[in-house]
């Protein structure tokens, strides 16, 4: 899996609300869904604690440095999913 693959994921799962509510409920589903390759190895290294862990350390960041205004904003794909690789929504090189 490459590192900046890697990186992306993690960057986007803290600033993009909606791609982390879907990260957190079906982590393949999100990553598929958001133009990711999908493999075993990526999904061992986003296990639940450590999507819990992030939502935990967006919410207070959010808290304490916005007033708890949520500036993450996810940002929707021109087919109104997630985005995908090169597209509005994010994704590789988006």
């Amino acid at each position: 899996m490459d590192k900046k693959i890697i990186d992306e994921i993690i960057g986007r799962g803290i600033t993009d609300a909606n791609f982390r509510k879907a990260l957190t409920a079906d982590p393949r589903k999100a990553l598929a869904e958001a133009g990711y390759p999908v493999d075993e190895n990526l999904l061992a290294l986003i296990d639940a604690s450590s999507l819990k862990a992030l939502d935990s350390m967006v919410t207070d960041y959010e808290s304490k440095f916005l007033g708890g205004q949520g500036g993450s904003q996810g940002t929707p794909g021109a087919d109104g999913g997630l985005g995908g690789p090169g597209g509005p929504g994010g994704g590789p090189m988006g």
